[in-house]
C-alpha cells in the first residue's frame, strides 16, 4: 500500500533527475554534438529536400519499392546502389513547423513520457522485491542498459549510425536512468503489505 502512495513521488523525482541529466548532457557535453554533422552546402540540401520531399516523415535513400523487393534483379541493383552510396536514413520536415508544435509543447510531452516511464519502472522495481538499496539501483541500471541496447544498437547495426552516436545515446539513457534509479530506489522498496 505504501509503495502505491510513494510511487508518484518517486516517479516525479526520477523524472526531474532524468530530464535535467538530459539538459546537462546535451548542453554541457560535446558527445552528442560531435556525432551530428552538417551538410557542406546546406542551401543546396534545403532546395533538394523542398523539391523532392512532399511530406514530413522518415526517409531512406536508396529505397526499394514493394514491387522491387521480391525481384532478385532489382534487389541486386539496390544493393549495388546502397553499397556505392550515398545512403541516408532519417527524419525530414520539408516545410514549416506544424501549427501547435513548439519547444514548450515538446518539453511537456517529454516530461509526461519520462514520468510514465518512471511509473512503469517503479512498478517493475516494486514487483522485483529487491531488498537492498544498491540492489534496487543496480536493477534500474540494468533495465536502462537493456532499454539502451534494444533501442540504439539496431540503428547502428542496420542504418549505419556511427559508433560515437550510438555510444553517446546509450550513455545518455544509462546515466540518466541510473541517476533516476537512486530516486526510485529511495522511495520504492519491498514491504510486507
Amino acid at each position: 500500500m505504501w509503495n502505491l502512495i510513494r510511487l508518484p513521488f518517486a516517479a516525479l523525482f526520477a523524472t526531474l533527475i532524468v530530464f535535467f541529466w538530459g539538459v546537462i548532457s546535451w548542453i554541457k557535453f560535446d558527445w552528442h554534438n560531435t556525432t551530428i554533422h552538417r551538410f557542406e552546402n546546406e542551401a543546396a540540401m534545403e532546395v533538394a529536400i523542398r523539391e523532392n520531399v512532399s511530406e514530413p516523415g522518415m526517409y531512406w535513400l536508396p529505397r526499394m519499392t514493394d514491387d522491387e523487393a521480391g525481384d532478385s534483379t532489382a534487389n541486386e541493383a539496390y544493393q549495388i546502389r546502397k553499397n556505392a552510396g550515398p545512403f541516408f536514413f532519417g527524419f525530414v520536415r520539408p516545410g514549416e513547423l506544424a501549427s501547435g508544435n513548439s519547444a514548450e509543447r515538446n518539453q511537456i510531452l517529454h516530461l509526461t513520457f519520462l514520468f510514465l516511464s518512471a511509473v512503469v519502472m517503479g512498478v517493475i522495481l516494486w514487483i522485483a522485491r529487491i531488498r537492498t538499496y544498491l540492489g534496487r539501483v543496480g536493477f534500474v541500471t540494468l533495465m536502462a542498459l537493456f532499454s539502451a541496447m534494444v533501442t540504439h544498437i539496431p540503428y547502428w547495426t542496420w542504418f549505419e549510425f556511427s559508433v560515437g552516436h550510438t555510444i553517446a545515446s546509450m550513455g545518455d539513457t544509462l546515466i540518466g536512468w541510473t541517476l533516476g534509479g537512486f530516486a526510485l530506489a529511495t522511495l520504492i522498496w519491498p514491504s510486507d503489505d
